[in-house]
C-alpha cells in the first residue's frame, strides 16, 4: 500500500515513524506549500507542492489528510474523487453535513474511509474498559481529553 499524505504538520513526523513499522505500507509521496519543509521529511519518494498532480499520482493508494481542521472536508472529497481511499486525521470534519457527504460518496465509489483516532489504543482508555464491569449500572458518561499543546504558550501570551 502507497500512501500519500497532505500536510507538513507536527503530526506528519509521529505519522511517518508509526507507518515505518508495517512492511507492507509505503510512505510514498506528501504535498505541502512548502517544499523544504515536505523534504524537511526525507521517508518520502515524491515530493509535490501542485496538489493536482499529488492526486493524480496513480500510485498513491491511500491518502493520509493532515492539513488544518477546517479544511479535512475539502481535501479529504478531492481525495476520495481522485479514486483514493483516505484517512482523515482527527476531527474527521467540521459538520455532520459534511461527514455524511464523505461517508456517502466513500460507499458509493466503494472507497474506504476512516478517521484517524487513536484514542481506543490509549493506556488510560483501556484502564477504563478494564473498570466498566466493577463500577456498576452507568447512567452517564461525561469525558473531557485534553492534552498539552505546542501552542499553549503562544496563546496564554495573547
Amino acid at each position: 500500500m502507497k500512501i500519500g499524505v497532505i500536510g507538513s504538520g507536527f503530526i506528519i513526523g509521529v505519522f511517518s515513524e508509526g507507518m515505518k513499522q508495517y512492511k507492507n505500507v509505503e510512505l510514498y509521496a506528501i504535498w505541502g506549500r512548502h517544499e523544504e519543509k515536505i523534504k524537511s521529511f526525507d521517508c518520502f519518494k515524491k515530493y509535490y507542492t501542485n496538489i493536482d498532480d499529488f492526486y493524480n499520482d496513480k500510485e498513491i493508494d491511500v491518502v493520509y489528510v493532515a492539513v488544518p481542521n477546517s479544511l479535512h472536508y475539502e481535501y479529504a472529497l478531492k481525495a476520495l474523487k481522485a479514486g483514493k481511499h483516505v484517512l482523515c486525521e482527527k476531527p474527521f470534519c467540521q459538520t455532520y453535513k459534511q461527514a455524511k457527504a464523505l461517508i456517502d460518496y466513500a460507499k458509493k465509489k466503494k472507497l474506504l474511509l476512516f478517521e484517524t483516532i487513536m484514542i481506543k489504543h490509549a493506556k488510560n482508555f483501556e484502564k477504563i474498559k478494564k473498570a466498566v464491569n466493577d463500577i456498576g449500572d452507568i447512567k452517564l458518561v461525561e469525558i473531557n481529553l485534553s492534552q498539552y499543546s505546542r501552542r499553549y504558550d503562544k496563546f496564554k501570551k495573547v
